[in-house]
């Protein structure tokens, strides 16, 4: 499991196919599949948890008296499967179809605040996928898209 830890508000963010931020805001990321993940935030640590030992605590967890061990690390800074990024950046694009099976890409690259722009200046309803799982996944999501990383749908009554 892979944990990012906030410097600055204590905060400890999992890192889930939906990107998630801190309390304050400053460090965050999201898991683009079971073995590579995402962050932001020059005062972001990332953690990780051996999810067997964890999973052993928790089965193990007494009822009273000390706790059940577990192995938690913090990864280092250069790791092949964990990367740093400056943002989140987004592919937006436009559900042409009720069944979500085909969608025509308004931009590649786009950060959340420019979403809420371009969304609201169009009509219809939009999906905006992480780009690095988008890079990853191409061919997954154009030009059928079987909408299975969580994609968030944002509409212009939702801004």
């Amino acid at each position: 499991m892979k944990l990012i830890l906030c410097k600055d508000c204590q905060d400890i963010v999992r890192l889930l196919p939906t990107p998630k931020s801190c309390f304050c805001g400053k460090c965050g990321g999201y898991a683009i599949d079971q073995q590579l993940a995402v962050y932001f935030g020059d005062n972001a640590v990332s953690i990780g948890i051996n999810n067997r030992e964890l999973k052993s605590a928790v089965l193990s967890q007494p009822e009273t008296g000390n706790g059940e061990e577990f192995t938690s690390f913090v990864i280092p800074k250069q790791c092949p499967s964990l990367f740093k990024v400056k943002e989140i950046r987004y592919t937006l694009m436009r559900v042409l179809d009720s069944d979500k099976n085909i969608n025509e890409l308004v931009s590649p690259n786009v950060s959340y605040s420019e979403l809420a722009t371009i969304v609201s200046e169009k009509q219809g309803t939009f999906t905006y996928i992480p780009v690095e799982r988008m890079q990853r996944y191409w061919h997954e999501y154009l030009p059928a898209n079987p909408f299975d990383f969580h994609v968030q749908e944002i509409r212009n009554e939702d801004l």
